[in-house]
């Protein structure tokens, strides 16, 4: 009788959805079934698009009902049929509300049946689901505002190049509402020189660039910005679209002309200033080389007067000052010549193993005259087996004019020492004194030409000013360093080279 009685109520549902609950009411009595059969037949009307509301609705309506009646089983069959019906339409927080009733009422009664078990684990599920949705919807809303708010322009194109997406920013940097642009082709940011079709299949193989390039404003200025595009694509790799990062560059790229035009000027404000440097090392170089030869004859001539001159007469004193004033001359010409050489790469080492205690001795044992002429010691300290691939006569030049200097600027009677000994893979050479020290001032003077220290010879000895500039080059001519210490002024020096060891 019963399932007659449903198949009837079904029939009649089918044909007329839209009848209404007091109607169903009646025909329920009249054929004698009772609410459960209602809500049966209303649970099978079909879940398509059309029908689904409607069968909502007769679900609500035979709810309201039981509940009124206080028809528990046909209540409860009414809230798993709504919440089932929701969840046909992704209605997840209606479904799991009508699934979570039941659920509440059924969860504390023992020996369930498998299908109730089945159904808390389906909750379960939905309940995952839902809250998996909601982390996505709050991940895409971050997103959104992301792209809504940063200072970059942004705009998503399809495969023909039209505009689906551009942020705020994008369209205020070339002066449009986002809405103007939503449907134009991307060549719209482009100014008519640089436009060119490209075929959707163009658009695919380019898969992701950057560069810079120049883009155009709604009024029509142009302006640098810097690109960076990629393809979108689908799950199952198609591209589908393309993004594309737009950054205006225009005070970058003016602070850059402004530079490179600088630059340009300096490189050639360098090249005249070099050239006017090469004249003026051959000019010096061609002078002190023609002056060479005469000052050598004339310290020739003052050593025959003084020779040929009577002992005591004024004639020998004149002599030894002409002699004198010409090997200071001699010196300072062959200074010049020395650093013309170096700084025109005329100079080249003849490079060999240098054993560093020769030259140390060899150095010392020339220059303890004038140390004991000063009552100055001068000593040496030599480790074994510093070698050093160099040219021998540069680094006895270099050394020898190390410690010239600590003789020519010590007092009379401060002790001078040199040391070398090999640290790791350099030999370390020092050149100590205790004479006037020097000054910060000193300091950043140091190495260059023609400099004047605060320092003044202690032996009324000449000074070229050109001694310790010289030393720099051969020092670096020889792959090593060279700098100086002090702790002040009248507190002695210590000069220090490095030079690669063998």
């Amino acid at each position: 009788m019963v399932d007659i009685f449903v198949g009837k109520l079904y029939i009649i549902i089918s044909i007329n959805g839209r009848l209404r609950f007091s109607l169903l009411i009646t025909f329920v009595k009249y054929y004698g079934g009772n609410m459960k059969d209602t809500c049966r037949a209303a649970s099978r009307l079909p879940s398509n698009d059309e029908k689904i509301s409607e069968k909502i609705e007769l679900l609500k309506s035979c709810f309201r009902e039981a509940e009124e009646a206080n028809d528990n089983e046909t209540r409860q069959f009414c809230l798993l049929e709504l919440g089932s019906s929701y969840h046909r339409i992704s209605d997840f927080d209606r479904a799991l509300e009508y699934y979570g009733r039941f659920y509440e009422e059924q969860k504390n009664v023992p020996n369930q049946p498998v299908e109730t078990n089945v159904l808390f684990k389906k909750i379960d599920r939905l309940q995952e689901k839902i809250k998996g949705s909601n982390e996505k919807e709050n991940t895409l809303y971050l997103l959104k505002k992301a792209v809504e708010n940063i200072r970059l322009g942004l705009t998503i194109t399809d495969t023909t190049g039209q505009i689906v997406y551009t942020n705020p920013a994008d369209a205020r940097m070339h002066g449009y509402e986002a809405s103007e642009l939503i449907g134009k082709h991307a060549r719209v940011f482009s100014p008519p020189a640089q436009h060119r079709k490209m075929t959707p299949d163009e658009i695919k193989r380019k898969e992701q660039w950057r560069r810079e390039s120049k883009n155009l404003r709604k009024n029509g200025d142009i302006f640098d910005v810097q690109l960076i595009s990629a393809n979108i694509k689908d799950e199952s790799g198609h591209t589908i679209g393309n993004v594309t990062i737009c950054e205006d560059i225009s005070e970058r790229a003016h602070a850059r002309k402004l530079l490179n035009t600088t630059l340009k000027k300096t490189e050639q404000q360098k090249e005249r200033a070099e050239a006017d440097s090469k004249m003026k090392t051959d000019i010096i170089g061609i002078a002190a080389h023609d002056l060479k030869n005469p000052l050598t004859a004339i310290k020739l001539i003052a050593e025959v007067i003084h020779t040929m001159a009577d002992t005591g007469s004024p004639i020998v004193e004149a002599a030894d000052e002409i002699a004198d004033v010409s090997q200071r001359m001699f010196q300072l010409i062959d200074n010049l010549l020395k650093s013309t050489a170096l700084e025109s790469g005329k100079l080249r080492l003849n490079s060999e193993n240098v054993p560093m205690e020769f030259v140390i001795r060899e150095v010392v044992v020339a220059n303890r005259t004038r140390a004991d002429q000063k009552e100055q010691g001068l000593s040496c300290e030599v480790e074994e087996n510093c070698l050093v691939k160099g040219d021998p006569t540069w680094l006895y030049e270099i050394v020898d004019n190390l410690v010239g200097n600590s003789i020519k600027f010590s007092p009379i009677g401060r002790p001078i020492s040199v040391k070398v000994a090999r640290e790791g893979s350099m030999i370390r050479m020092e050149v100590i004194d205790k004479g006037l020290g020097l000054t910060d001032a000193d300091k950043k003077l140091l190495f260059g030409k023609f400099q004047r220290l605060s320092a003044i010879p202690t032996g009324n000895e000449s000074s070229s000013g050109l001694g310790l500039s010289i030393v720099k080059q051969l020092v670096e001519l020889h792959q090593g360093k060279i700098w100086a210490e002090s702790p002040g002024e009248n507190m002695g020096a210590t000069f220090i080279v490095e030079l690669p060891a063998l």
